[in-house]
This record gives C-alpha cells, sequence and structure tokens, in this order.
C-alpha cells in the first residue's frame, strides 16, 4: 500500500491534467517573477504526494527543478516525499553544489499500530528512519512532519496519545540533533 489513501493526504484526491511543457512554463515563470523581485530564499514545493513519485513527477522534471533553482539563485529546495521514494537513484537527482535540498516527509506519529490503524500510511517507523539517513548520506536535508494533536481517536485515549506524543518528540528531537 502506497498511502494515497491516508487520512491527513489530500494526494489523489483531486486531479489537474497539465502537461510537462506547461507545467515547466509556469514553473519557471513564477520563479524568474520572484527572483526579480529581491530573490527567493527557500522555495517550497508541495505537491500533495512526493515529488519523488515517478507517478507525479518524471525524473528528468526533478532534475530540471533543481537545474531552475541553481539558474536563479534559490537558496534552498524544498520538496516533499513519501519515505518508499528515497532511493539513491532518486536522490542523485536531487543533488547540488549550489542549492541546498531538503525533503519533507511526514511521520505523523512514531508509533508502527497507530500509524497502520488510524493514519493508514503504508510505511513504518523503520522506513522512515532508513530514508532519513539515505537523505543524510546524500547531504540533503530533513524536515519532518508531526501532528502534535494527532488522530481524534486518541482524544478518547489521553494517556496513550501523552505516550505516543512524547515517543515521536523523542524521535524527532534526535533527528534534529543529527541534522
Amino acid at each position: 500500500m502506497l498511502g494515497v489513501n491516508a487520512i491527513f493526504c489530500g494526494w489523489g484526491k483531486k486531479k489537474v491534467e497539465v502537461s510537462l511543457d506547461e507545467l515547466k512554463r509556469r514553473f519557471e515563470g513564477f520563479v524568474k517573477k520572484h527572483v526579480s523581485r529581491g530573490g527567493i530564499g527557500k522555495l517550497k514545493i508541495f505537491s500533495s504526494g512526493s515529488f519523488l513519485d515517478e507517478k507525479q513527477f518524471p525524473r528528468d522534471f526533478i532534475k530540471w527543478v533543481v537545474r531552475v533553482a541553481e539558474k536563479y539563485g534559490v537558496d534552498e529546495l524544498v520538496v516533499e516525499s513519501r519515505p518508499e521514494f528515497i532511493t539513491s537513484e532518486k536522490l542523485e537527482l536531487l543533488k547540488s553544489s549550489k542549492v541546498k535540498v531538503t525533503v519533507a516527509m511526514g511521520l505523523e506519529l512514531a508509533d508502527n499500530e497507530i500509524l497502520h490503524r488510524y493514519y493508514r500510511k503504508g510505511f513504518k517507523v523503520e522506513d522512515y528512519l532508513k530514508a532519513v539517513k539515505l537523505l543524510r548520506k546524500f547531504g540533503l536535508g530533513v524536515r519532518v512532519y508531526v501532528l502534535v494533536n494527532g488522530h481524534p481517536i486518541l482524544y478518547r485515549k489521553p494517556e496513550l496519545q501523552r505516550r505516543i506524543l512524547e515517543k515521536t518528540m523523542k524521535l524527532h528531537l534526535k533527528l534534529l540533533i543529527v541534522s
């Protein structure tokens, strides 16, 4: 299961068809416009899915986006992905000597049972950690998404919610310290 039906994920709920050439035209136009206004420190691409999923973005486009960011002097490029798309082959596409590249991933909570039963994430905490390790190996930044309020089912179980949040925050802090 790839998690396209994850509870809090918008991916797959709304689809907009656009050609690759049109997407490139719009993207470069946006970047060019904002550079002319004084530059872009941080460019975030939130695709409500996975920037590294070839079903959403072809490899050539991924590499092209990084080159456009370099061309226009972007300091940092932030993209979203799911752990299963974090591979050495895909990370090669993101490498840049001119732009800091950060990959954001939604961990939500560091509890495999909750991730499976209530969030339908389609991955385990261990998969997430493996992806983080590979991102670091490639010198890429990591952004962790955590749901502090958690799933509504946890409101009825405050002790469980507190324990899971503590566990999640310990893991999150561990990930930050390694950065």
